[in-house]
């Protein structure tokens, strides 16, 4: 949807250490811009639908939402809970100092934002957009410089689109490598995400039921250059580029979170990514806020009734 996420009406979630799609949403599948009307994602019928929200990829109801995350043995904290430190705390506020992130009550492609803010500790308010009232028009999308989701709030600071929200966060929480050559993996990498999230939004939104199990079979092949990538870095005991993370992680840790949620075995013949995702699932941070309930309870498909 090219707009962004459906989130919960009214619900706004202060999630410290905390990508289908509306109309509008950057399509946080595989395409950064939603298949809503007004994104360029790739998804047919689903720009039209909810134009202006980024597709959400991660954060779309998959087949298998509800299942715990790929993190197995870390304490899960309860939502609305203080945890690590009071790091996530559950707010009904309007804005608040410090980031704020517009979007349905999705996954999708604000994921990837969520995961990064938890994973360096940095606090945010969830400001939930109704699908209903985006695809009635009932949402004011006047402040909206596209017409689409997310948004990322910093304070005053607005900004608009996934890619360059990511390296915003990047360059503000040192995420973008440590010379030029990183820098443009990382960037690649990310793109090479948004190519994979647009093929996911699509089987979600067009031709799930008939497309289900012949996107599953050629899954492997998807992803096989991410398995690549981390097999010349570190030998693949890493992170995707160089010694240290990126944003780049974060944005693909979404996107196997979602394809796990898919096909739990997705991942059995690419032993790199898997190791990786749980390296990454083990982190701390992360990992205590994929056992939040407002995680669980998040969908990675926009619910169209609320």
């Amino acid at each position: 949807m090219a707009g962004e996420e459906s989130p919960m009406a009214g619900e706004q979630t202060l999630l410290a250490g905390e990508q289908t799609p509306m109309a509008g949403e950057e399509s946080p599948l595989a395409g950064e811009q939603t298949p809503l009307a007004g994104e360029k994602s790739p998804m047919a019928g689903e720009e039209s639908r909810l134009a202006g929200e980024e597709s959400p990829l991660a954060g779309e109801q998959t087949p298998l939402a509800g299942e715990e995350s790929p993190l197995a043995g870390e304490e899960s904290p309860l939502a609305g809970e203080q945890a690590l430190q009071g790091s996530f705390l559950l707010f009904h506020a309007a804005v608040l100092p410090g980031y704020t992130i517009t979007y349905f009550y999705l996954r999708g492609r604000a994921e990837p934002f969520r995961l990064l803010l938890s994973d360096q500790g940095q606090p945010w308010t969830e400001d939930v957009v109704s699908a209903r009232s985006w695809l009635q028009g009932q949402y004011d999308k006047t402040p909206l410089l596209f017409g689409q989701l997310p948004r990322l709030r910093d304070g005053d600071f607005a900004l608009f689109q996934t890619s360059a929200i990511l390296r915003y966060l990047g360059r503000k929480h040192d995420l973008c490598g440590s010379n030029m050559q990183e820098a443009a993996h990382i960037d690649m990498v990310t793109d090479g995400v948004e190519d994979v999230r647009v093929k996911y939004s699509k089987l979600l939104y067009e031709n799930y039921e008939e497309g289900r199990e012949d996107y599953c079979k050629n899954l492997p092949n998807l992803l096989k250059p991410f398995e690549s990538l981390l097999s010349k870095n570190n030998t693949g005991a890493g992170f995707i580029v160089g010694p240290k993370i990126s944003f780049a992680d974060y944005t693909l840790l979404s996107l196997l979170l979602d394809h796990l949620e898919l096909d739990q075995c997705c991942l059995q013949s690419l032993p790199l990514l898997e190791a990786y995702v749980q390296r990454m699932c083990a982190r701390p941070q992360i990992a205590a806020y994929l056992k939040t309930e407002e995680y669980k309870k998040r969908p990675v498909k926009v619910n169209l009734d609320e």
